[in-house]
């Protein structure tokens, strides 16, 4: 059981109106209004709900705003859709991520190893590594997936950009948001996971390799599940 008190609150961030509506069917609010950009919906005394907006720079500034000097939150929950690299990890199914990585940073070369993250090159940190918490042990329990995540900013739409994307890290999952806001965590010292429903394919869009609508509705699933955990 999961235990959160009036002044150690969970935050739900989610990125996209659409995700937020299927958050909220979760929640069992689904008539609730979604929040502008950066704002947030208090289910209860327990559960925040936070409307980062798509992106890195969206979701690190939304969470960096609602954490900056506060001590309010104990942990940071984000959930969405993600696009999924490896085929054993398909349509629908749940992902808890692991180690995060901002896997677009960095330079690009014509010679080996054709990319270098800043990391690599000293410029900066782009990878947040797992921390095992009791957050992480929870989540555990309702999904059907774990693995490595990687944060974009230009969505592989393509095959070789997928195929450029998994040759730099040993990820299973593509979001737009779940590095950044790892990193905003642990710079912050809250706990975080990550929960994603695979709602694509990436690489090349055809006609059976994404199910949007039938992702959404397994987010519900999911947030009812982890809603359950709490009681």
């Amino acid at each position: 059981m999961l235990r959160y008190s009036s002044s150690r609150r969970l935050l739900l961030t989610v990125a996209s109106p659409i995700e937020i509506k299927a958050v909220f069917a979760g929640l069992d609010v689904p008539d609730a209004d979604v929040p502008p950009l950066w704002e947030k919906f208090d289910l209860d005394e327990r559960v925040s709900v936070l409307h980062t907006g798509v992106g890195k720079t969206c979701a690190a500034a939304a969470v960096s705003k609602e954490l900056f000097g506060s001590e309010t939150y104990c942990a940071v929950l984000s959930i969405g859709v993600a696009g999924s690299y490896d085929p054993a990890i398909g349509l629908r199914s749940s992902v808890l991520g692991l180690n995060h990585f901002l896997l677009d940073e960095g330079t690009m070369l014509d010679r080996e190893p054709g990319f270098i993250s800043m990391e690599d090159a000293g410029w900066a940190k782009t990878s947040t590594e797992w921390r095992d918490s009791e957050l992480h042990q929870h989540c555990r329990m309702i999904v059907d997936h774990e693995g490595d995540v990687a944060t974009i900013s230009t969505i592989s739409g393509t095959d070789s950009l997928c195929d450029a994307y998994v040759r730099r890290a040993n990820v299973k999952i593509e979001t737009m948001e779940s590095g950044s806001i790892a990193q905003v965590c642990a710079m912050r010292s809250v706990d975080y996971a990550d929960l994603r429903v695979v709602s694509n394919f990436c690489g090349e869009r055809k006609a059976d390799n994404h199910d949007f609508p039938g992702a959404m509705k397994q987010v519900s699933h999911l947030v009812r599940s982890f809603i359950a955990l709490l009681h």
